[in-house]
C-alpha cells in the first residue's frame, strides 16, 4: 500500500515538525516502504492533496503530520473515499483526537505507525465541513478566533495569546441566545455560554468535554452550558477541564447533556463555530453523526 505524509509546517511551535518529519521519512525509507511527502503551503491545501489521492483510486495510507486542524483538513478531502486510510502524526498544539486511542508517543513512533491497523471511526458532519473530534459554538470558539488574532503579533506565544483572548472575552458580553434541537425534538433554549457535539473525549489541548464519548458507537455526545455569573467561571472551568462536571452540584441548572445522532443550533445572532480548530461564523448549524465513515490508523502497541 502506498504511504503519504501530508506535513503542515505551521502546526505547533515554530519548526516543530522538522525532527519528526525527518525521523518518519528515514524509517519509512529504511523499511523499504514507498512514501511520498507533501508540505502544505496554505489553508486547506491538505484537503486538496487528499482529494487528489482519493481520485487516483489506488489504496493509500495518508498520515497527517500536524495537529487536529491538519487531520481535519485531510478528512475533508478523503471523506467517502474507500481507497484511503487516515493516520495522524501529532506535532500540533492540541493533538486531542488521538487521546481516544493511546498516548502521543505511540503516534510519534514511525515503526508503530507502519505496523498499525486501521479501524472504522465515526465523524461529525456539519453544514460547513466534517470533523473528527469536537465541533462547538460559543465562548470557546470565540476565544479560539481571538487567540488566532493575537498570535499574529510578534513576541506573543500561543499560551500568552490564549490568556489574552480569555481575558478579553470574559470582560465582554458572555453568552448567546440559542435554541437546541436534538434528533428532531426541541430540547432547550436560552442564553448559553457554549454548546458542542463531541465524537472524541477532549479538545482545546486537554479540556475533557465528553469523557464518556466513544468514537465508533454511532452516537454523539451533546453538551450545552447556560451562561453563569462571570465570577463563577474560574471554578466551573476547572471542573469542566477535568471532565468532572457531569453530576456536579456546581453545574446544577446550567448543564444540559444529551446523546444522539443530530443536534441543530439556531440563533438570531452570529455564532462563532470551532470545527477541530477551524473557526467560521453562522447563525444556524447542524451537527450529525456519520457512523463508521472513515478508516483511522491506530499504531501498533509493540
Amino acid at each position: 500500500m502506498k504511504n503519504v505524509l501530508i506535513v503542515n509546517p505551521a502546526a505547533g511551535k515554530k519548526d516543530a515538525y522538522l525532527d519528526t518529519y525527518q525521523k518518519f521519512t528515514s524509517v519509512f525509507e529504511q523499511s523499504g516502504v514507498p512514501c511520498q511527502c507533501y508540505l502544505t503551503e496554505k489553508k486547506r491545501h491538505a484537503t486538496h492533496i487528499a482529494k487528489q489521492l482519493a481520485e487516483c483510486g489506488e489504496p493509500v495510507r495518508i498520515f497527517a503530520l500536524g495537529g487536529d486542524g491538519t487531520l481535519c483538513e485531510v478528512l475533508n478531502g478523503a471523506l467517502y473515499a474507500d481507497n484511503l486510510e487516515i493516520g495522524m502524526v501529532p506535532t500540533g498544539s492540541g493533538n486531542d483526537f488521538i487521546k481516544c486511542f493511546g498516548d502521543k508517543e505511540k503516534f510519534l513512533d514511525p515503526k508503530k505507525q507502519l505496523g498499525g491497523v486501521s479501524q472504522y471511526t465515526d465523524i461529525i458532519k456539519t453544514e460547513q465541513i466534517a470533523a473528527f473530534n469536537v465541533v462547538s459554538v460559543g465562548l470557546d470558539a470565540e476565544i479560539g478566533k481571538k487567540m488566532n488574532d493575537f498570535r499574529r503579533f510578534p513576541m506573543i506565544s500561543g499560551k500568552m495569546a490564549y490568556n489574552l483572548a480569555v481575558l478579553q472575552k470574559l470582560l465582554g458580553k458572555l453568552g448567546k441566545n440559542i435554541e437546541i434541537v436534538v434528533d428532531g425534538v426541541k430540547r432547550v433554549s436560552g442564553n448559553f455560554i457554549f454548546a458542542l457535539a463531541a465524537n472524541g473525549r477532549c479538545y482545546g489541548g486537554g479540556y475533557h468535554c465528553a469523557p464518556q464519548a466513544v468514537t465508533d458507537d454511532g452516537l454523539l455526545e451533546f453538551v450545552a452550558i447556560k451562561t453563569p455569573k462571570w465570577y463563577k467561571i474560574p471554578e466551573l472551568l476547572k471542573l469542566y477541564k477535568a471532565g468532572s462536571f457531569y453530576g456536579s452540584d456546581k453545574f446544577k441548572g446550567l448543564l444540559y447533556y444529551f446523546r444522539g445522532k443530530k443536534m441543530e443550533i439556531i440563533s438570531s445572532e452570529d455564532l462563532s463555530t470551532n470545527y477541530d480548530g477551524e473557526i467560521l461564523t453562522n447563525k444556524h448549524e447542524t451537527f450529525e453523526i456519520l457512523p463508521k465513515a472513515v478508516r483511522f490508523i491506530v499504531p501498533a502497541s509493540e
